[in-house]
């Protein structure tokens, strides 16, 4: 018989922001946020009575705030930073796999850093456009799981620092067609020397490495035209589509002795617009969706459980799929 267990989650919030315009061209946007949360952990033997130890309850009350500015020096193009904190519960590992791990375990809380800057343009008339980011993203107190045992294990890491840039970028050349991409860069590591294993066991030396399921770069490019009836011997607009996606190798321990290999898959889409349906005289439009995925139909590893580093998820195979949306 399973053992059963329960979780609770209370979270309450409360936010407050403003944006002031001090010139024309200049803004400053601040916020500040406060969470009431409380998590309650229960679990039961086969015989129906309540585990030693529980029920198990933490409460928190986190202030977090954003600070942000932006700038347009010209028409259309907008500079921003952006620095802001947040929290969130790093109990949140332990509750998915069973809380009679979390017995003396700390259910503290993890707190984020991230500060960005960045730029965003709109230009040629709207047919084109492009954005560039950089960011530094410092987790403190980042629950890790080591393994899914019986019992499962976990560990606390001092902090994990994410640095990153990402580009974005549109164009619609000539009417009808559209071509786009963007590309990240991501450079994460552990900050910490070690990791505290739960059981008391010996620490982990990862200080340096990279956590698991990060690939250090990421890219998606697509291209799609669109028919419309007045240009083309078509009834409705149809428009089809294709998008390549590329993931760049990803480590399945925190050791980073084992990986992931790098893989690339492509997809292709149509859809097709009708404009209010005789037949649903209160719907705006209706679109019919189609899209084949994993063309290729690629084998390739997409991610590791953390708790079962012995074992990988694979991507999805070719797959077709259909939908059929209502806009009122």
């Amino acid at each position: 018989m399973t053992q059963p267990f329960t979780t609770e989650t209370d979270w309450i919030s409360q936010s407050i922001e403003d944006r002031l315009k001090l010139t024309p061209t200049f803004a400053l946007i601040g916020g500040v946020r406060v969470d009431e949360l409380r998590v309650t952990n229960n679990a039961w033997a086969t015989t129906g009575a309540v585990e030693p130890g529980f029920p198990v309850s933490k409460a928190w009350l986190p202030v977090s705030y954003r600070a942000a500015a932006t700038w347009e020096p010209i028409e259309k193009m907008v500079f921003y930073g952006l620095y802001g904190t947040s929290y969130d519960p790093a109990s949140g590992p332990i509750q998915t796999v069973g809380f009679a791990a979390a017995q003396g375990f700390p259910l503290t809380l993890t707190s984020s850093l991230i500060k960005e800057v960045g730029v965003k343009q709109s230009l040629w008339n709207d047919r084109a456009e492009w954005t560039f980011a950089a960011y530094n993203l410092n987790r403190r107190n980042v629950v890790e799981q080591l393994s899914a045992g019986p019992p499962p294990t976990f560990g606390i890491a001092g902090d994990i620092e994410s640095k990153g840039i990402e580009l974005n970028g549109a164009i619609r050349p000539v009417d009808g067609l559209k071509l786009w991409g963007n590309i990240a860069f991501i450079h994460a590591r552990f900050g910490s020397d070690i990791l505290s294993d739960s059981t008391g066991g010996p620490a982990l030396l990862v200080n340096g490495n990279v956590p698991i399921n990060v690939p250090p770069i990421i890219a998606n490019a697509g291209a799609s035209y669109r028919f419309e009836p007045l240009a083309w011997p078509t009834v409705w607009p149809v428009e089809i589509g294709t998008s390549v996606r590329h993931v760049d190798k990803r480590y399945i321990t925190p050791f980073n002795d084992v990986w992931m290999d790098e893989y690339t898959v492509f997809d292709a889409y149509m859809f097709i617009d009708f404009e209010r349906p005789w037949w649903a005289p209160g719907v705006n439009r209706t679109r019919l969706s189609f899209w084949a995925r994993n063309l290729t139909n690629k084998i390739y590893a997409d991610f590791v459980d953390p708790g079962y580093q012995q074992q990988i998820y694979l991507g999805a195979p070719r797959s077709f799929e259909a939908a059929l949306s209502f806009k009122f």
